[in-house]
């Protein structure tokens, strides 16, 4: 905790300076307090800070933590380079591997992650929920979109500067229309160690009004053994409830060659203010760790921006 109050100082100094040249700066805090399926009241506690600086038009600074009650880590924290068509990370970052992103997950229906990325089953079984450190770029080209980045996905909690940057990262996606097609690959660069491993990815989302379909498909090896799984989606919008999210979620996971574990979720989120939301689920499930996915789940979120 001490480590994450200095580099909050340090940080806050920066942002500081920023603010004096009259640059906009963000910060959200979020707090996170659910109830695990087989748990009783709001056992559960996680938060989340952000803060970002726009050191000028084209740089930018992010910074973020996530906060649990016995310890801390960083999130992303890195710098933005926005060239108009493209943009450059350097720093410690979420990969550009399929839906890897914070709003992706967690501003919807359901409170957990999709199983095929869930941790602790990753970040080494499909290697796509870590927090790596290096440098990627997107590039965007008319309905095309490229992602590529040279990574080192084995960092500790508070690692920013890459040690051993050999792991490659690629993505490409295209639109159709209200519909997204993504494909991505990562790897070690060279050849691979038992400990290392190769993931490969298809993706894609669907967009109507009130109505998103999305799903993605994920397998990898590690150990000599392979990983994988997939998970769909599907969020609706009631007519004249634009606060509340209905989602179904559809999904299968294996582990190292394990039995596939099998879960169907029913979500709900109702945004009760801009500051306070909150989930409903109920899951069925069977395969490994099915006792724990099944049932009720509840979830409360407050958030605060400034």
């Amino acid at each position: 905790m001490k480590k994450l109050f200095s580099i909050l100082a340090a940080v806050s100094a920066v942002f500081s300076a920023c603010a004096g040249q009259a640059e906009p700066i963000r910060l959200i805090y979020e707090n996170y307090f659910w109830t695990t399926y087989a748990g009783k009241g709001l056992d559960q506690r996680a938060g989340w800070l952000e803060l970002k600086a726009d050191l000028n038009d084209k740089l930018s600074i992010t910074n973020t933590y996530l906060i649990f009650p016995s310890f801390s880590m960083l999130d992303e924290t890195c710098i933005n380079l926005n060239l108009g068509a493209a943009v450059v990370r350097v720093g410690r970052l979420r990969n550009g591997f399929g839906f890897n992103d914070w709003s992706e997950h967690w501003y919807n229906a359901f409170i957990k992650l999709p199983l095929v990325r869930m941790s602790p089953m990753t970040p080494y079984y499909t290697g796509v929920w870590s927090f790596d450190a290096g440098i990627d770029a997107r590039l965007s080209l008319g309905p095309v979109e490229i992602k590529a980045g040279l990574l080192d996905p084995k960092t500790d909690s508070w690692q920013i500067v890459p040690k051993n940057p050999n792991y490659g990262m690629a993505r490409v996606q295209s639109e159709f229309g209200p519909l997204i097609l993504g494909a991505n690959a990562m790897g070690k660069l060279g050849r691979p160690q038992d400990e290392d491993f190769t993931a490969y990815g298809l993706d894609f989302k669907w967009t109507a009004p009130r109505i998103m379909l999305r799903g993605e498909l994920i397998r990898s090896v590690n150990q000599g053994e392979w990983s994988g799984g997939y998970y769909l989606d599907a969020f609706y919008r009631p007519v004249g409830m634009n606060r509340t999210q209905v989602g179904i979620r559809i999904q299968e996971a294996a582990f190292l060659g394990s039995a596939a574990t099998r879960q169907q979720t029913i979500g709900i989120r109702q945004l009760i203010t801009p500051m306070l939301a909150a989930n409903l689920n109920y899951g069925f499930a069977s395969g490994p760790g099915a006792s724990g996915l099944k049932g009720w789940s509840f979830q409360i979120v407050t958030s605060l921006h400034f």
